[in-house]
């Protein structure tokens, strides 16, 4: 069995053979995600991905996606790529269709509580949803 040892879900280490065999990350969003379709890509090829428990690491939960709700939408990126290019089709329309009316009941919610700003997120991601699905068939 071969192996790539990670420290955290989201960084580590590989063999170079094994980054040859399945590639680099893939850089669908800027905000995550794309370590979790790359551990996949390597376990289909064989490789063994190692959760490393003694590892520290210090990550304030989701700096990044939790502080900022608009870069919510770049994580949702990373869900469609990994559904688009790792499930069949009916699992992807069915996530993607899932994901589009949790954006628009939370559009509908905000928008009735007059509140702008975090409609038009919602929107956005309503927006993002039809955007990949349009790319998909």
């Amino acid at each position: 069995m071969m192996y790539i040892p990670m420290s955290a879900p989201d960084i580590g280490w590989a063999e170079i053979e094994a980054v040859r065999q399945v590639g680099l990350m893939h850089t669908v969003s800027l905000a995550g995600g794309e370590e979790t379709e790359w551990h996949y890509r390597f376990w289909r090829r064989g490789w063994r991905v190692v959760f490393y428990p003694e590892a520290e690491v210090i990550h304030y939960g989701q700096q990044t996606t939790g502080k900022l709700r608009s870069l919510r939408n770049e994580r949702l990126k990373s869900l469609l790529y990994f559904f688009r290019q790792h499930s069949s089709r009916v699992n992807f329309y069915a996530f993607s269709t899932l994901a589009w009316l949790a954006f628009w009941i939370r559009w509908a919610y905000y928008s009735l509580r007059g509140l702008r700003e975090e409609a038009e997120i919602e929107l956005e991601g309503c927006r993002i949803v039809c955007t990949w699905i349009k790319g998909a068939a």
